[in-house]
């Protein structure tokens, strides 16, 4: 399966549904939602999402949202494996 880690742009996009990009970040989104390919986002921008969601709609709803979007996507390592390194 193809492997896609998504932009801390595209996934504010869908989470905020900013325009002009929101339909775009949507249907590239939606990829990982239905299995077609396997989602990931990196881990250092966890934060940085977290952070601009809770200044938009609070951080119990941030949580929850949050939530949502890992249970539909992993966390990138940003420290290569042993065995990638090798």
């Amino acid at each position: 399966m193809k492997r896609v880690v998504y932009d801390t742009n595209v996934v504010l996009d869908v989470l905020l549904q900013r325009d002009p990009h929101f339909q775009a970040s949507a249907r590239a989104l939606d990829a990982a939602g239905c299995d077609q390919v396997e989602g990931y986002v990196a881990g250092h921008a966890i934060t940085t999402i977290a952070y601009i969601l809770q200044k938009a709609v609070g951080a119990a709803r941030a949580r929850l949202i949050l939530s949502d979007l890992l249970s539909r996507l992993q966390v990138a390592s940003v420290v290569p494996s042993l065995a990638e390194a090798g």
